[in-house]
């Protein structure tokens, strides 16, 4: 979510930075209090401050990660 560079090599950045559903049931399965993370990364970026707060809590699923690469 911080750097730019990987945003733009992932044509499909929202649903990679979707992730923040599973990290939360991953959090809650293992008991992690991950306030003190949470609040980390809430203030360094908003966006993740906003799917936070969607409350999500998803499953992993298997998909296919697309990675654009200037040499590839």
């Amino acid at each position: 979510m911080f750097d730019p560079m990987i945003r733009e090599l992932q044509p499909k950045w929202e649903s990679v930075a979707r992730v923040v559903s599973a990290f939360r049931a991953d959090a809650a399965r293992a008991g992690f209090d991950v306030t003190p993370l949470v609040k980390e990364l809430s203030q360094a970026s908003p966006e993740f401050a906003a799917m936070w707060s969607e409350n999500d809590v998803l499953g992993r699923t298997e998909h296919t990660k697309l990675i654009r690469h200037p040499k590839a």
